[in-house]
């Protein structure tokens, strides 16, 4: 059977869109496969680009897309039953080396499709796959609804935390409930002057909270003059992000902050991984290749083990891909052991380091926050009950019960800029 293309991409979101500028870029005739009218219009919600991927080698055109605010900051708040902040902490960069950009995915999107285009690739919208052609254990191709067979020489799944190219090409198999979160998002307009007044013009807020009362996340991200606001919740909790949402929405917190500033614009839907399927417990994902396929992006996992982010991962996944591509393609080997170079080249990467930290943000889902809600009062109860007295040699121990679990946990968090300071607090306290 012969190739009409040397690739087929699946996909024009963050992974979809780079994995074709490159292979184009280098020679390779690439067809992209969208099923929305336009790129980006499944992934109509916002979020944060870090620095992380201006500073990858072969990513730095980045910086010339559609950047809209830049963001220093972040602030966590450690909210009780009432929606209210018991505990907040503030951590601010000092250097690019930290936080980044925020975006809007579908702006983003379309800029990064126009980038493949203008690079050689070819961009059909309105074409949903639904499986992959085989031969000979071997993916020569995909097919869309309407039974159209498009034959390349590597397929690359880029269709998002569900990939039903993955599952259908038989590298990966579905999510378990445990390991998909569903996001509710509103996106409100706000004048500059607000979200300078409301502290949001470089920080983007985190709320946490009981499972049971704020969902896993509640998150604030700003933009030149509007937000977003999300809630996510885990599809085993078999709970409607948009139940924490009203909570949020009928709280004082967004009533005092929000209420007679925001005005809301439209809302959206995301289905995301909340954990990296390539993470050993999950087994949902061994590999990100086989024979003809590479998978990138959401589909394959690429996202920070900690926060669930995925932008960067996407983009660096979609690049390794198209570089995979054009190196195996002219040496006619594209069996799994030809395209296993894929998987060298992201491990060598940072991505793969942020996917496999030794924890993860569930560290704080079930009860954690909870718990950490209540070392926050065992510290503030100290600074105003013993704050004027003489110090008693109980106090340390006391003090320590809330001070020094929330500097292990913020020390983890943070372990990519202080190394040394997290590995010495988890042997100090276990």
């Amino acid at each position: 059977m012969g190739s009409e293309y040397d690739v087929v991409v699946v996909g024009s979101a963050f992974a979809g869109a780079v994995a074709a500028k490159t292979a184009a870029e280098k020679g390779l005739k690439v067809l992209v496969l969208e099923r929305a009218t336009e790129p980006g219009e499944k992934v109509v919600s916002g979020g944060i680009l870090t620095h992380d991927a201006f500073n990858e080698p072969g990513l730095e055109f980045l910086r010339e897309g559609p950047l809209e605010r830049e963001i220093k900051g972040v602030r966590w708040s450690i909210c009780n039953g009432n929606v209210e902040p018991a505990l907040e902490f503030i951590f601010r960069s000092t250097d690019d080396g930290r936080v980044g950009y925020s975006i809007y995915c579908y702006d983003f999107c379309k800029w990064l499709t126009n980038l493949a285009v203008g690079a050689g690739a070819e961009f059909r919208n309105n074409t949903t796959v639904v499986d992959v052609v085989k031969e000979d254990g071997f993916v020569k191709g995909v097919v869309t609804e309407k039974g159209e067979k498009i034959n390349s020489r590597v397929v690359i799944a880029a269709d998002g935390a569900k990939s039903l190219i993955g599952i259908r090409a038989g590298v990966r198999r579905k999510m378990p409930p445990e390991n998909v979160e569903n996001c509710v998002v509103l996106d409100f307009t706000i004048p500059e002057r607000e979200i300078r007044r409301l502290g949001l013009s470089d920080t983007f807020e985190i709320y946490l909270g009981k499972p049971e009362e704020l969902g896993t996340l509640v998150w604030i991200f700003p933009y030149k003059e509007s937000f977003h606001l999300g809630v996510g919740a885990n599809v085993s909790t078999r709970k409607n992000p948009t139940i924490f949402l009203e909570r949020f929405l009928h709280s004082k917190l967004w009533k005092d902050r929000f209420e007679d500033i925001a005005k809301f614009r439209a809302w959206m839907w995301n289905t995301v991984p909340a954990n990296p399927p390539l993470d050993v417990e999950s087994s949902m994902l061994q590999e990100t290749y086989g024979n003809g396929v590479l998978v990138a992006g959401d589909a394959g996992g690429f996202l920070d083990s900690v926060t669930s982010a995925g932008l960067y991962g996407a983009m660096v996944s979609g690049m390794l891909a198209g570089e995979t591509a054009a190196e195996t393609i002219p040496k006619g080997d594209v069996s799994k052991e030809g395209l296993s170079i894929y998987g060298d080249k992201y491990k060598n990467r940072l991505i793969w380091r942020l996917m496999h930290r030794t924890w993860k943000r569930d560290l704080i889902s079930g009860n954690g926050a909870e718990e950490i809600v209540q070392w926050g009062s065992n510290v503030s109860n100290y600074v105003v009950k013993r704050g004027f007295d003489q110090p008693k040699p109980s106090d340390l121990k006391f003090l320590s019960e809330g001070l020094l679990p929330l500097l292990k946990y913020f020390g983890l968090i943070f372990n990519r800029k202080i190394p040394k300071l997290s590995e010495l607090l988890t042997l100090f306290m276990g």
